[in-house]
């Protein structure tokens, strides 16, 4: 069986995912304080069917923990089922809670309840609501998500107006959209489920163009110089019962887009047999960042081919990897949605500084300016 794309929640159905065993020790607090302020939220993901997604406050400065189930204890309630992405617009913070069929807009810093945005009415007048949402951007007042509908599908796009939280217009794009990134008056989605990425012009709210890339295309970042850069994933198959190992029969890209023609501009392509993910960029937005089996890779983006040395790595890789744009640093978290699962911290130079216990992994950070 090929498949472009196989979400955790997917991978769930065929397997548990197995604790990791970290072959490095590692400065480690595990201290939950309380000092005041959080300027990271760290996206628990949560497992599929067990409404168990949080969001973990976490204070840099100090290296502290400021609250390890920051949603139900301001709210008195559970976030919900499978926290899929966080989005920081100002002072709002927008959760896309997938298997809920919602997000959660809360105030922050103190992260009280604000909004669900969960049901509207579609076109033709009926009850809809946002069904498997994914990835959430802002652009003029407005917001967007994505939405997968259906597995194997045509995905959608919902319009929100971020005055009322309401869904005023959703638009249809390619099968299975992941992330969507605003650039100008243009909204960037990458069609998971096949090889190309939507360009909505958020004047209008329509599709004004399709972009083919290379096979599955996920994470977006956009560079100092305004250029947009796309993780492809490639394709792989996956082995029989019980490990399900993945093959790679096409190996991932990276992809220059020039926002403004819709041009590619540049495509980077790996070694056979190669797959990376988690594409992400620095505060100064001109080196690019991606993980690779056990590495973390760093690279500049006036190279003109893929790094083979990895900045650092570590036995299992990273599930999630983000670049906190203020200092530089580097935090990712290995994947173990069974056990006790942990977070660290790395110098730009690929020294680890630190690590804290946060329940199951984490599928991003969130970097927010008290």
């Amino acid at each position: 069986m090929t498949q472009r794309f196989l979400s955790f929640s997917a991978r769930t159905a065929l397997i548990l995912a197995s604790g990791l065993t970290l072959w490095s020790c590692d400065p480690d607090n595990d201290n939950d304080a309380s000092p005041a302020g959080s300027d990271v939220f760290i996206v628990q993901e949560g497992n599929f069917n067990r409404s168990n997604a949080e969001v973990v406050g976490f204070n840099s400065d100090a290296g502290a923990i400021t609250n390890s189930a920051l949603f139900r204890s301001v709210n008195n309630r559970i976030l919900g089922d499978v926290a899929q992405s966080m989005t920081v617009v100002g002072n709002t913070g927008y959760i896309v809670v997938n298997n809920s069929n919602k997000i959660e807009v809360v105030n922050l810093p103190n992260f009280n309840s604000k909004a669900e945005i969960s049901k509207f009415r579609n076109a033709a007048g009926n009850e809809d609501i946002l069904t498997l949402p994914r990835y959430f951007a802002a652009n003029n007042n407005k917001g967007y998500v994505s939405q997968t509908v259906k597995y194997g599908s045509t995905g959608r796009v919902s319009v929100i107006d971020l005055a009322t939280n309401t869904v005023t217009k959703t638009v249809s794009v390619g099968v299975q959209p992941e992330q969507v990134v605003a650039v100008g008056n243009k909204l960037f989605v990458s069609n998971n489920g096949g090889n190309t990425i939507s360009v909505i012009n958020t004047r209008v709210d329509s599709v004004e163009a399709t972009i083919t890339v290379a096979d599955s295309p996920a994470s977006m970042v956009v560079d100092k110089n305004n250029a947009l850069w796309v993780l492809c994933s490639g394709k792989s198959t996956y082995g029989p019962a019980p490990d399900y190992t993945p093959i790679v029969t096409v190996p991932s890209s990276i992809v220059r887009i020039d926002p403004n023609t819709n041009a590619v501009t540049a495509t980077l392509r790996f070694a056979a047999g190669q797959q990376a993910g988690g594409l992400r960029t620095n505060g100064a937005k001109d080196q690019l960042f991606f993980r690779r089996q056990s590495g973390v890779y760093r690279m500049n983006i006036t190279d003109t081919a893929l790094p083979t040395t990895p900045l650092f790595q570590r036995r299992g890789g990273f599930y999630s990897l983000d670049v906190d744009p203020r200092t530089g640093l580097i935090y990712g978290s290995p994947e173990n949605f069974t056990g006790t699962a942990r977070f660290f911290r790395y110098q730009t130079t690929g020294q680890v500084i630190d690590s804290f216990t946060i329940g199951t992994s984490a599928n991003s950070f969130v970097f927010y300016n008290r």
